[in-house]
C-alpha cells in the first residue's frame, strides 16, 4: 500500500514496515510500535514541548554517556513514542494535522475509537490544540446522543470531556446515570456491563462516587414522584363510591374527583399485579422507570378511560419525563465549566 494512500485515510491500518512522509523534507524518523514516519522535527516540536523535553533529554543522556558523534547524530534524527495506549494510527492523525493537511482527514472521519486514542496521545503530550483544525467537525461526526452501551458512553465521556465540550459530556453523563446500576459492591456499572466490569475510575472528570450519589438521587426522585403522584390520589375528595371500576368513564370535563376514584382503585389493582413492593433499588435508573410507566399503562387499561388527561395520568407527567429528570440529576454533579470553557474555545467550539 502506497504511504500516499495511508495519508489521505487515517482509518487505513498502519502496515508494517511503510515509510510514512508526513514532511518529504522531513528530518526527523519517527517510531511508533511498528509504524515509521517522515516528519519535521521543529513543526513535531511546536506542537508539543513534551516530545521536545523528551527528546532533548534523551540527547543529554546519550551525550552524558560518552556516545560517539556520529551515534550522537543518529540518535538526533531518531525518536520513539512509546507510551501506553498510543497507536500508529492515532499519531498518523496527528501528525497529518500538524504537517498542514488536517482537512484531509475530515471527510472520511467517522471512527469514535480512533478519535479516543488521538486523545489519550495528545493528552500524554499536551498537545490536544492542535486539533483546532479538525475538532468541531469531528464531534459532529462521532457524537452519539443515543449512546447507551457502557463502553461507547465511557469512551464519549473521555471524548467530550478532552475537547472541552461541556454540553455533549452533560448528556452522556446523563445516559450514563440513567443506564447504571450498582453491582454488589456498590460499583457503578452501565448497560451491557457484567458485575466484574464496572466503570473506570474518571477523576479528570469527576469522581465515580460524585456519579453514583446523582444516580442514587435520581431514584430517589424517582421513587418520591410515584408517591406523590399515589397520594394525590388518595387525597382527592371521595364524593362517590364504585363497586365496579368501569362504571365512570372520563370525559375530561367530568367531576375530577369520580376520574381520581376510579385511577386510585386502578392503580392499586396494577401496583399489585406489578409486585412493585419487590423494588430493587440497585436496579438502572431506566429500568425503574419503565416499572413505573408499565403500571400507568396498566390502571389506563384497567380503568378503561377516554378523553385522558392530567387526572387520567395515574402517574402525572412528571414522572414521564426521564431525560428531564436525568438532566436534573447531572446538575448535582460539580464540574469547573470555566475549565471547560476554556478548552472548548480554544479548539473552536462557538458555545456550550
Amino acid at each position: 500500500m502506497a504511504a500516499a494512500a495511508l495519508h489521505q485515510n487515517p482509518e487505513i491500518s498502519v502496515q508494517k514496515g511503510v515509510l510514512e512522509l508526513m514532511d518529504k523534507h522531513g528530518d526527523m524518523m519517527l517510531f511508533v510500535g511498528h509504524a515509521k514516519f517522515l516528519v519535521c522535527s521543529r513543526t513535531l516540536f511546536r506542537a508539543s514541548s513534551v516530545v521536545e523535553k523528551a527528546h532533548h533529554d534523551h540527547m543529554a543522556s546519550q551525550l552524558e554517556a560518552g556516545q560517539s558523534p556520529a551515534v550522537l547524530a543518529q540518535q538526533a534524527g531518531r525518536l520513539r513514542l512509546a507510551r501506553p495506549g498510543v497507536t500508529p494510527a492515532a499519531v498518523r492523525a496527528i501528525l497529518t494535522i500538524i504537517h498542514g493537511s488536517p482537512m484531509d482527514l475530515v471527510p472520511k472521519f467517522e471512527n469514535r475509537k480512533l478519535l479516543h486514542d488521538i486523545l489519550i496521545v495528545t493528552d500524554h503530550y499536551k498537545m490536544t490544540e492542535c486539533l483546532a483544525p479538525v475538532a468541531v467537525k469531528w464531534i459532529r461526526k462521532v457524537y452519539n446522543k443515543d449512546a447507551v452501551r457502557y463502553d461507547d458512553i465511557a469512551a464519549q465521556l473521555w471524548i467530550c470531556h478532552k475537547l472541552g465540550h461541556l454540553r455533549c459530556l452533560k448528556q452522556t453523563l446523563a445516559k450514563m446515570i440513567v443506564g447504571g446500576r450498582l453491582n454488589r459492591a456498590g460499583q457503578l456499572v452501565g448497560y451491557g456491563a457484567t458485575d466484574d466490569q464496572p466503570y473506570a475510575e474518571m477523576q479528570t472528570i469527576t469522581t465515580l462516587g460524585i456519579i453514583a450519589a446523582a444516580r442514587t438521587a435520581l431514584v430517589e426522585q424517582l421513587l418520591q414522584l410515584f408517591e406523590q403522584a399515589y397520594a394525590r390520589l388518595e387525597a382527592s375528595p371521595k364524593t362517590a363510591t364504585i363497586s365496579n371500576l368501569h362504571e365512570f368513564v372520563c370525559k375530561a370535563d367530568k367531576n375530577q374527583a369520580k376520574c381520581d376514584l376510579v385511577m386510585l382503585g386502578a392503580l392499586v389493582k396494577a401496583i399489585k399485579a406489578e409486585n412493585w413492593e419487590v423494588l430493587d433499588i440497585s436496579a438502572s435508573p431506566r429500568q425503574l422507570h419503565r416499572r413505573m410507566m408499565k403500571i400507568s399503562m396498566d390502571a389506563l387499561d384497567r380503568a378503561d378511560v377516554s378523553g385522558v388527561h392530567r387526572g387520567c395520568e395515574p402517574l402525572g407527567s412528571e414522572v414521564k419525563s426521564l431525560e428531564d429528570l436525568a438532566q436534573w440529576a447531572v446538575d448535582q454533579i460539580p464540574l469547573d465549566e470555566s475549565d471547560f470553557r476554556r478548552r472548548s474555545t480554544a479548539l473552536g467550539f462557538d458555545s456550550n
